[in-house]
């Protein structure tokens, strides 16, 4: 297992499937999450900058930086990929939480 960080999140890659389907989908989802997740960060220091620094640009710059991924393409895939693999514990507890 090979663990990597973004700060303070720390993300562990889980052993295979016995579908190698299953574990594509799964990483997909979590990319997604991940993307969003930076994405979020990178609005939300942008915001607490322009609040620290007065600066009405930089807000509503921070109002318009939004990414491709929504939460219902997020939404999507996790509703698909309980529907084709059923998962348990782990898996489980990853999809739902997205």
């Amino acid at each position: 297992m090979h663990p990597f960080n973004m700060g303070n999140m720390k993300i562990i890659d889980k052993p295979a499937h016995r579908l190698p389907a299953a574990d594509t989908d799964l990483a997909h989802l979590r990319s997604l999450l991940m993307d969003m997740l930076q994405r979020t960060t990178h609005r939300l220091q942008t915001a607490v900058q322009a609040l620290e620094q007065a600066d009405m640009d930089l807000a509503q710059t921070a109002n318009r930086l939004d990414g491709d991924i929504s939460q219902h393409e997020i939404d999507l895939e996790a509703v698909t990929f309980l529907a084709r693999y059923s998962p348990v514990a782990d898996d489980l507890r990853t999809v739902i939480a997205s």
